[in-house]
C-alpha cells in the first residue's frame, strides 16, 4: 500500500526544519475558506459588505487573546475568502513548566507535535474548529481549507513587511494571490 502513494500527495513544507512550533515567537497565519469560495463578505456596487460570516470570524479571532494566556494577536484582516493574523507565543508558567531542563519542547519528544497544547498548530486548529462550528448553525455549505499557512517572524524588518501586507490587503484584494 506504501508504494502506491509513493511520490504522491506529498507537498513540500514550508515549515522551518528545526524549528519548535510552540517556541516564543511570531507567527503570520492564513487561513482560507475551501475553494477560496467568498464568505466572509462581499462588494456590491464597489461598496465592501460584511456579514454575519465576517463577525463570526472576528468574534473568534478576539476571544483567542482571552481563552490563552499565552497569545497575543496582534494584527488580523479578514478579507472575502481568507483571513491573516499575525500571532504571538508570550513565555508564560505554562510555558516554561512544560520545557525539558535542555530548553527543547515537547516537539521532539512526541510524535504528535501539531496536538502539543501551545503550539501554533493547536491554537491556529481551534481557531479554525470554533469559527467553522459557529458558522455551519447559519451557512450549513461552509467548508474551509484543511491546512493553513504559516511563517516564522523572523526580525522586526519582517514583522514591519507582514504588518503592512495584513494593512494594505483589502486595498488590494484584487490582485491578491487568495482572491478569486
Amino acid at each position: 500500500m506504501a508504494e502506491l502513494f509513493a511520490n504522491k500527495f506529498h507537498t513540500k513544507s514550508v515549515r522551518l526544519p528545526e524549528w519548535d512550533y510552540s517556541n516564543v515567537g511570531g507567527y503570520f497565519i492564513t487561513i482560507c475558506t475551501k475553494n477560496k469560495i467568498r464568505h466572509f463578505w462581499e462588494i456590491i456596487n464597489q461598496e465592501v459588505r460584511l456579514n454575519d460570516i465576517w463577525r463570526i470570524v472576528e468574534e473568534e479571532i478576539l476571544k483567542t487573546n482571552k481563552l490563552r494566556d499565552n497569545i497575543e494577536v496582534d494584527k488580523y484582516v479578514i478579507m472575502p475568502n481568507h483571513f491573516h493574523l499575525i500571532l504571538f507565543i508570550v513565555e508564560t508558567r505554562w510555558c516554561v513548566s512544560h520545557r525539558h531542563a535542555n530548553g527543547m519542547s515537547l516537539r521532539n519528544k512526541n510524535k504528535f507535535w501539531w496536538l502539543t497544547k501551545g503550539s501554533i498548530s493547536a491554537i491556529v486548529n481551534f481557531i479554525k474548529w470554533s469559527v467553522t462550528r459557529k458558522i455551519k448553525i447559519i451557512k450549513k455549505d461552509f467548508q474551509r481549507q484543511s491546512g493553513f499557512y504559516e511563517h516564522v517572524i523572523r526580525n522586526e524588518n519582517d514583522y514591519n513587511r507582514i504588518y503592512e501586507y495584513i494593512q494594505t490587503n483589502p486595498l488590494k484584494r484584487e490582485n491578491d494571490e487568495y482572491y478569486v
